[in-house]
């Protein structure tokens, strides 16, 4: 992986360190008193669904745009790479998947924390950027997915996304506050040229103007190339 400097002594810093050093600060994180942010009850998370266009996904794998990559075209791929990370969808993953819900009290924490961890092992950089406020146009939308009168207002969203942005300092990564949806802001950053792709599942982002979006990343610890893959899209081979 990438070198990560000369420590002042003039000896450089090994990826152990530096994940030991980030461990102890998230240790520091959740034991300082009210260092992270309340939430709603759990009965407020949303389910994982489909994100994005309905059918999107499946159209673009049939027409070629989307690539497994595994083995020796990780490395390659990863090291030096900057991500901007949809947030809003880990979030999600982390408080649809039951187990890792029931286990912890704030289970976005662990999840972004373990996923941070990974991408830095294997020297990629994610820019995490935060959920804002979502488009009057989604209202009929967010109604009907969270079955309810009027669109929530986005406070829980809100508030998990502050704890990931303390989690975020305390490992040294940068955020970015989105002033609407995440997906967009990402999508922006990667056709600007400011990040490499965009890591999010929500297909919006390719309707935002991603160039390269990696659907799912899959990074295993013991940096074992046949236990890892990215799936990526890029929109090159799709007919007009």
């Amino acid at each position: 992986g990438r070198g990560h400097g000369p420590h002042r002594d003039g000896t450089q810093l090994s990826t152990e360190h530096v994940l030991l050093f980030i461990i102890s600060l998230l240790r520091q994180l959740l034991a300082a008193p009210g260092a992270l942010h309340a939430f709603a009850p759990r009965g407020a998370a949303p389910r994982r669904r489909e994100m994005g266009v309905a059918g999107l996904w499946p159209y673009l794998e049939r027409q070629g745009a989307l690539q497994t990559l595994t083995g020796t075209a990780l490395p390659g791929k990863l090291d030096g790479a900057v991500v901007a990370v949809d947030c809003s969808v880990w979030i999600s993953h982390a408080w649809s998947t039951a187990a890792l819900a029931a286990a912890c009290e704030r289970p976005h924490v662990k999840l972004a924390f373990e996923r941070v961890a990974l991408m830095l092992a294997h020297g990629a950089l994610p820019v995490l950027v935060l959920e804002g406020a979502a488009p009057a146009e989604k209202a009929a939308a967010l109604m009907r997915r969270h079955g309810t009168s009027k669109p929530p207002d986005g406070r829980w969203l809100r508030a998990c996304g502050r704890d990931l942005r303390q989690v975020a300092e305390a490992m040294g990564v940068p955020t970015l506050q989105a002033p609407g949806e995440a997906e967009a802001a990402c999508a922006a950053l990667c056709a600007a040229g400011r990040v490499d792709a965009v890591l999010t599942c929500d297909g919006d982002a390719l309707c935002f103007g991603a160039p390269r979006v990696w659907k799912e990343v899959r990074l295993d610890g013991t940096f074992t190339l046949g236990k890892s893959a990215i799936v990526e899209c890029t929109l090159e081979p799709v007919e007009e």
